[in-house]
């Protein structure tokens, strides 16, 4: 790969011709055929997605984006404190929620706009760096690029940070090729635009002031004026964020704290280099959030600040550099490959499930990463012969590669230089055409002798990696569909996730939730026992399994189950409920009571579970133990209005003559009516009965139509109905001879 300027006349030939008014109009019709071709693409592809149960339906990151949006276009506060993201994507997002409106459709619209000029700003490049020919294949490349279709289509960061990207090296050739102070701020002025979008870009700013010097090192004062006017543009953006999040938070964050974590993340025992999991920490986004903080205020003591926090991961990874320097390196040279494989690994959503399900025009797309990555990587080579002018397209695929195996490696990450890498493999594939034209057979053999290198590293898919496995897509397309309610079609899917990986206890384990919102609960034990014996320590499996066989009744065979829970969440009032409820109904009435009142003792919140607890007692027409469980839970929760009631009416209700007592059931009706102001009509209703009970049937009659009235008034006109039946029969039987 020797100097362009021996090669085959590919390389510059358009770009240095005169700028005559039919070269000019030649560029317009480009810029506007490529511009309609991937508008073209992208609006189809946005109408097909439409059919996806997550569109419209955001989750983790674009749940995140899409209600800081909307809190920013409704004028309101989203993030009290420091930015933990960068916040210019949901800021952009906000702002076409205010124009607008928040229909689904709408952003992704504005997105497909945005994604086709950023294939006519490769048109560009390529034109300016090399030729009209490479700009045009680089343009309708990415037009058509699915892994670019599939971004433009989401609520995440990368349509904006590739576009904000790719304007940045345009002005960056062309500022080099006419240096001006002004250029050179606009240059600056869009980097930390970029970076309030994604602040790793900052990284590309120290090169650029590298290749500045390179240019102008024998001006001084071109130099310092050029790096003056770059540096400020930089910090035009960036220093409002810093300054706001001082302010709001007394503390230096320069535009987000989230590095720390995402360098954990990415630099940990337990990480493969490509997934986004906090080892131990919960996988929800607010869950995962407020867990990193408690975790670093359990480390640091008190409440740390967010740099601080950040700070507390950072050294967290730096320190497994130092304590597995042999595994923390092998890691790096994962990720170093990773990132040049053909895989397009997801984050949050299996795109290829999704893309193959939804998107069937995906299919016939042309070319993915496998092709792009060697070109571009060829492309990268031979650019070097003009290494110092096209600078700002080699230096920015190796500062971004660099910023992203450095945190981890997944295909959002690695676009921005997908990007690049299209323009350099269409200037790889002029330049193998001219070569074979003008016979330039070394030449041409160094070419295949670096394809035949990369390939196949570029082939190699990440170990656990099955290309056909879609099974994580089907699960989660099922979770999303039930949370929509359509439970037939989740378990649809569910039973493909499970087809594919039939040993994989979350596929099982979730088609058993499926399975039990239907109430279909001897099925459900099925897939939960089978969730079990699979991996025996699955807690929400068996806490299933227990639920399963507690709704059909089968009381003891949820008993076992339950204790081994017990076992790790001794503190979990909700279980002690379960447990309780269980025992209970077995027939285990002393040690249900015991799990019943310890429920209450660690959250007083549990006395509604407690009450169905003893509902389901009067169900099985056992008001004797229903009775003993709310005597119980009042000692402990002796103003609860709902415990008052239902114990009042079966202590007056009751047909066995040993544990009826009307006295005590008017004094719980009477203490409830006392707690509700005597406008529950419930309550009023209650305190009735009792009177009934006591046979004080003219007090019974009057405060029954109290009761009657509330209930009218309150519309609650079943309640209504059943008083007025009380009423004619009491009335009936007074009157009768």
């Amino acid at each position: 790969m020797t100097d362009p300027g021996q090669q085959p006349p590919t390389a510059t030939d358009d770009a240095q011709d005169a700028p005559t008014a039919n070269s000019r109009r030649i560029n317009w019709i480009w810029l506007v055929v490529i511009f309609a071709v991937a508008l073209c693409f992208r609006l189809i592809y946005v109408l097909q997605i439409r059919s996806s149960p997550f569109y419209g339906s955001e989750a983790m990151d674009q749940m995140y984006h899409d209600q800081w949006a909307q809190a920013f276009a409704n004028g309101e506060a989203y993030v009290e404190g420091a930015y933990f993201r960068a916040p210019l994507y949901p800021w952009f997002l906000g702002t076409i929620y205010w124009l607008y409106g928040t229909a689904p459709i709408v952003p992704r619209m504005v997105q497909a706009i945005l994604g086709s000029l950023s294939c006519v700003l490769l048109y560009m490049i390529g034109r300016d760096a090399f030729s009209r020919r490479v700009g045009v294949l680089a343009g309708l490349s990415a037009a058509t690029y699915w892994i670019l279709l599939y971004f433009d289509a989401e609520l995440l960061i990368v349509v904006l940070v590739v576009f904000l990207d790719l304007l940045l090296i345009w002005l960056l050739l062309r500022t080099g090729d006419r240096p001006k102070p002004g250029l050179w701020f606009i240059n600056g002025l869009v980097l930390g635009v970029s970076a309030i979008a994604r602040p790793n870009i900052l990284l590309f700013a120290p090169a650029v002031l590298i290749w500045l010097i390179a240019m102008h090192r024998r001006s001084l004062r071109r130099l310092l004026g050029y790096g003056l006017c770059f540096t400020s543009g930089c910090f035009l953006p960036v220093l409002p964020i810093t300054v706001r999040n001082y302010v709001a938070e007394k503390d230096f964050v320069l535009i987000s704290s989230q590095s720390g974590v995402n360098f954990y993340i990415g630099n940990n025992p337990e990480s493969d280099g490509m997934s986004a999991y906090t080892p131990g920490l919960p996988l929800g986004w607010w869950e995962g959030y407020y867990a990193q903080i408690e975790e670093a205020s359990k480390a640091l003591g008190g409440k740390p600040k967010p740099s601080e926090v950040s700070r507390y991961y950072w050294n967290r990874g730096w320190s497994f550099y130092r304590e597995h320097p042999r595994q923390a390196l092998s890691l790096l040279g994962r990720k170093l490959a990773y990132f040049w494989s053909r895989w397009e690994h997801p984050n949050n959503l299996d795109f290829h499930f999704i893309t193959h399900m939804y998107t069937p025009m995906v299919r016939y797309l042309p070319h993915g990463f496998w092709i792009v990555a060697p070109l571009g990587f060829l492309g990268l080579l031979l650019s070097m012969g003009k290494a110092k002018r096209l600078f700002p397209l080699w230096g920015f695929v190796i500062v971004y590669t660099i910023t992203v195996v450095t945190f981890f490696v997944n295909a959002r990450y690695r676009v921005p230089v997908a990007a690049v890498l299209i323009l350099l493999g269409s200037y790889a594939v002029f330049w193998t055409v001219d070569a074979i034209r003008l016979s330039r057979w070394p030449r041409i053999c160094g070419a295949v002798l670096v394809l035949l290198l990369i390939s196949p590293v570029v082939a190699r898919l990440p170990e656990g990696v099955r290309k056909k496995d879609m099974s994580i897509g089907y699960r989660s397309a099922g979770h999303k569909l039930m949370e929509l309610g359509r439970l037939q079609e989740a378990e649809a899917m569910y039973a493909e996730a499970i087809r594919q990986r039939p040993d994989d206890a979350t596929n099982i384990w979730e088609m058993g939730s499926c399975l039990a919102r239907q109430n279909r609960d001897s099925e459900a034990e099925e897939y939960f026992l089978k969730t079990v014996q699979i991996h025996p320590q699955f807690t929400e499996a068996r806490r299933s399994l227990a639920i399963a066989r507690f709704n059909q009744g089968k009381w003891e065979e949820a008993i076992p189950e339950l204790e081994w829970l017990m076992q790790a969440r001794p503190h979990d009032g909700e279980l002690h409920v379960q447990l309780g409820s269980a025992l209970v109904l077995a027939g285990r009435t002393d040690e249900g009571l015991t799990h019943l009142l310890r429920a209450l003792e660690l959250d007083r919140a549990q006395r509604t579970n407690v009450l169905q607890a003893a509902l389901e007692l009067t169900r099985e027409r056992r008001q004797g133990d229903a009775i003993r469980v709310l005597r119980a839970a009042l000692s402990l929760t002796p103003d609860d209005v709902p415990m008052n009631l239902v114990l009042s009416k079966l202590l007056s209700t009751a047909a066995d003559p040993d544990i009826r007592d009307p006295a005590a059931a008017l004094r719980l009706a009477e203490h409830a009516c006392e707690l509700s102001g005597y406008n529950d009509a419930d309550a009023v209703f209650a305190l009735a009965s009792a009177q009934f009970a006591l046979q004080q049937t003219e007090k019974g009659l009057e405060t029954a139509g109290r009761a009657h009235k509330l209930a009218a008034e309150q519309g609650n006109k079943a309640l209504a109905n059943r008083i007025r039946i009380v009423i004619n029969h009491y009335q009936d039987a007074k009157e009768a001879p």
